[in-house]
């Protein structure tokens, strides 16, 4: 079954509801990855830049991810998924917004409300260790990492939506030093 007032989160009567973090009623926890969303917005894309610095002991990896995504209701707050990152920036439509990092969530307090139905555009500038330990979907390679975020881990890569009912576009750049893979 559909519920339009959620932005088209199917709902199931069986699965139980969460609070939405964005102050709007509650809706269907994922059953699998209770926890994981935000049906506040649908994302149309995610345009996402890494660099990769093996040198680097700390902080092998700089990010940003720009996020292009619609929301379905007035949004004066909102999070996306996020988890093992040390977040630099965020900004909204091109303005600085307030930002909260804790547990999997990324709480994102734009300088003003986003209307319903807005296409707004969110960049995240981040750092993050492919190395850390624990769960996540980063492989560490020996002389690298591969990424492996499905089902459930993409959020430990970049800042998302990560549920399976989001989908989107992607595109993906990624620069490392010649030394590691250099070009035939």
């Amino acid at each position: 079954m559909q519920d339009e007032s959620s932005g088209g989160v199917h709902r199931d009567p069986a699965h139980r509801f969460d609070r939405c973090d964005d102050g709007r009623p509650p809706v269907p926890a994922d059953p699998v990855f209770p926890g994981l969303g935000n049906p506040g917005y649908e994302v149309e894309s995610y345009d996402l830049d890494f660099v990769y610095r093996p040198e680097e002991p700390k902080v092998p990896v700089e990010a940003e991810a720009v996020i292009t995504a619609r929301s379905s209701a007035e949004l004066q707050k909102f999070s996306l998924d996020a988890q093992k990152m040390h977040v630099k920036s965020v900004a909204v439509d091109g303005e600085d917004a307030r930002f909260t990092l804790a547990k999997k969530k990324l709480q994102i307090s734009p300088a003003s409300s986003v209307a319903p139905n807005h296409v707004m555009r969110i960049n995240v500038r981040y750092d993050v260790d492919p190395r850390s330990s624990g769960a996540s979907g980063w492989v560490d390679t020996g002389k690298g990492f591969a990424l492996a975020p499905q089902p459930d881990k993409a959020h430990t890569v970049f800042p998302c939506n990560d549920v399976p009912w989001d989908k989107a576009d992607f595109t993906f750049r990624v620069s490392i030093p010649a030394a590691v893979m250099p070009l035939p």
